[in-house]
């Protein structure tokens, strides 16, 4: 005996999109949440072992300036630095520590745009997987414009997640331990650049599935024989047309059957009767 067919979840399969979309962008982002800080951090740490390790400082004279810098916020010295240390951000823009703070910083912004279009996105397919259900025209609309707008943000997701992710890598890897895999750079922006090409290439063909079925087909008597036969065992019922001008009746032609879906049987109406009825050819 076969196994009975398991049910498919549509609510599980929703949530696991949901969560496989959002994921990635969603841990890109809290990685540029937390990196100024983390940055910050370790500019501590760097700055109190040169200090440490001057041999040109009294003991006085490193312990003040250990004092100083342990209390110093190096982002604000970037961004809004305090008045009298001008010079201070100076020497933090030779050494690269402004370039960093302001690349996490736009990190920051673009990830926070990529999570927003995304959340928006969703919504926006939700509502119209609701509106939906008022009817089959709506139903056909709603799936192309679906369509077409998951597969645009598939395009923009993949546009700013590439460098988000390829710079987040680095800085992760700099800030973890100090050094860069090149490496792990290259397979991201290889996998991400082969992801974009796919994507605009779907994104330039058709809807892959075009609802342009008519709402009632013909069946033909080898799909549906005992349906046929069912049909032929009925009484005829022919509907007299009006006399042409010399008086004589069109003769009918033969009769089809007609289906309002994809299968006769599961069109049941209320009185038990299948919906398809046999209607003449014109």
């Amino acid at each position: 005996m076969s196994k009975a067919a398991v049910p498919f979840d549509h609510r599980k399969f929703l949530r696991t999109a949901l969560w496989r979309t959002l994921l990635l962008p969603v841990l890109v982002l809290i990685f540029f949440i937390a990196a100024p800080s983390w940055y910050n951090s370790k500019l501590h740490t760097t700055f109190r072992e040169q200090i440490t390790a001057s041999p040109q400082l009294s003991g006085m004279e490193r312990a003040r300036r250990i004092a100083f810098f342990d209390k110093l916020d190096f982002q604000s010295v970037v961004f809004d630095p305090p008045v009298g240390l001008e010079h201070l951000r100076e020497g933090f823009e030779k050494d690269g520590i402004c370039g960093t703070f302001q690349r996490l910083w736009w990190g920051l912004i673009f990830s926070i745009i990529l999570v927003v279009m995304l959340g928006a996105s969703m919504l926006a397919m939700l509502s119209l997987n609701l509106d939906a259900k008022r009817s089959l025209r709506a139903l056909i609309r709603n799936y192309r414009l679906g369509w077409k707008i998951a597969m645009a943000m598939a395009i923009t997701k993949l546009v700013l997640l590439i460098p988000l992710l390829a710079y987040g890598c680095f800085e992760f890897t700099v800030l973890l331990s100090g050094m860069f895999l090149p490496k792990l750079l290259l397979l991201i922006v290889a996998g991400g650049l082969f992801g974009l090409w796919t994507s605009a290439r779907v994104l330039l063909q058709k809807v892959p599935l075009e609802v342009t079925e008519p709402m009632s087909r013909e069946i033909t008597p080898d799909e549906a024989p005992e349906l046929w036969e069912a049909v032929r065992g009925q009484p005829p019922r022919c509907a007299s047309a009006p006399a042409a001008a010399s008086g004589s009746l069109r003769p009918p032609r033969p009769p089809t059957l007609a289906c309002a879906g994809h299968h006769p049987t599961a069109l049941s109406g209320p009185s038990g009767r299948a919906g398809c009825c046999p209607r003449r050819r014109r």
